[in-house]
């Protein structure tokens, strides 16, 4: 794009030549292992802190061999480090090498590299009620969903009446989806998920990122620039597959894991935040007390559901239900069928299945892994299928 990158952070061998060929200012932060910085003669070189907020960029080269790895880490290490970027843009030149963008500037502490220290209690702030300066007349919507694409696919077109009625609306992603993979993958689904919520309000696609805690621990908030009444809030944790046993990526932690007690702990796939069972139940339940919502809607966990769904998508519904037991305000709860309403009949209107595609293939085109056309989905027998159904399992209404 159009964006000018004031600071470039790297490998020295990497940074260094940049800076030489640039016909323009740069600041370069040469570090060693993906984040330590590297001792040069050159102060110059060094991230100055009045150039902290500038927009940055990081160069990543990708290692030889199998694992995806850049510079001896893995980008959850960079990430976590620097911040989840504003884009990622592949080299032309270099099919190894992947520039991440941080329009807003490098966000995590850098008081290694500046000589300043900024605390996580600095940078982030307790997560603000989607009603903070929002009119919510017409009710809070809240929607815990495991992955990126589940609301669209399974709480829709109840989803697209919220829409329709201006109601507040947040939508809690659980997982990364990642699937095993890596970044690339992960965040591409954050960005369809954003891209689908401006499609379906029709406005652009221009997000202010918030950077805030909930339960005490770190998470991605976005605001749509166009409704300020909706929010979308990515926790990041594993995607535990199907059958819930996890990926080597990720250590094979899992939802499923944290369930059963193999696991006492998940880590998001950012390296911000660590989950155990009753942390990530606690952080449900204080989006639930600071929202203030009057519907939550989330998936289905019942017995019944088990061998065909996602393992994912039952464990989340299991959480969410045991958080809304601690929630006391008047509100109702429903459940939604995942991949086993393909095996229902067709319920959602023809109107309602061609909105439901437009915000999937919006979507889509940001995951490799779905089919992006009427024509694609026609031949899925899974993807086609979710966009005819809606199926409610539970609705159960809660008084104070």
């Amino acid at each position: 794009g159009q964006l000018k990158i004031a600071t470039l952070a790297g490998d020295y061998w990497y940074v260094t030549p940049v800076k030489a060929a640039s016909e323009r200012p740069l600041t370069i932060v040469p570090v060693v292992n993906c984040s330590e910085p590297r001792e040069v003669l050159n102060s110059q070189a060094w991230l100055q802190p009045e150039r902290l907020n500038r927009p940055a960029a990081y160069l990543a080269i990708r290692d030889p061999g199998t694992e995806p790895t850049y510079g001896g880490c893995g980008l959850p290490k960079i990430t976590g480090h620097y911040g989840i970027p504003s884009n990622i843009t592949p080299l032309e030149s270099d099919p190894n090498a992947l520039l991440l963008i941080y329009g807003q500037g490098l966000e995590s502490p850098m008081g290694d590299l500046t000589g300043r220290s900024r605390s996580a209690e600095q940078q982030y702030q307790t997560l603000q009620p989607i009603n903070n300066g929002t009119s919510c007349a017409k009710g809070v919507t809240l929607n815990i969903v495991a992955h990126q694409d589940d609301d669209l696919l399974f709480l829709s077109p109840d989803l697209l009446r919220d829409v329709d009625a201006r109601r507040c609306i947040r939508t809690l992603f659980v997982t990364a989806g990642d699937a095993g993979q890596d970044l690339n993958y992960w965040y591409g689904r954050e960005q369809g998920a954003m891209a689908a919520y401006a499609q379906m309000y029709n406005v652009p696609n221009s997000w202010r990122q918030a950077h805030q805690t909930i339960a005490g621990r770190r998470v991605s908030v976005q605001y749509l620039n166009g409704v300020p009444q909706v929010s979308l809030v990515f926790l990041r944790l594993p995607d535990g597959g199907i059958p819930g046993e996890g990926f080597a990526t990720d250590k094979h932690q899992s939802l499923k894991h944290l369930y059963e007690g193999a696991v006492q702990t998940l880590a998001s796939v950012d390296g911000k935040a660590t989950y155990t069972e009753q942390g990530l139940i606690s952080a449900l339940v204080d989006v639930m007390a600071a929202d203030k919502p009057d519907i939550i809607r989330t998936q289905d966990d019942s017995a019944a559901n088990r061998a065909d769904d996602h393992s994912d998508h039952r464990l989340v519904g299991y959480f969410t239900k045991l958080a809304h037991s601690r929630y006391h305000q008047r509100h109702n709860l429903k459940t939604y069928l995942g991949y086993t309403q393909r095996l229902k009949e067709p319920n959602v209107s023809e109107e309602d299945v061609a909105r439901k595609q437009a915000a999937f293939f919006t979507y889509g085109a940001f995951d490799p892994s779905v089919c992006r056309s009427v024509e694609e989905c026609a031949l899925s027998e899974t993807y086609g299928l979710y966009l005819q159904r809606q199926y409610i399992v539970d609705d159960i209404h809660r008084k104070r």
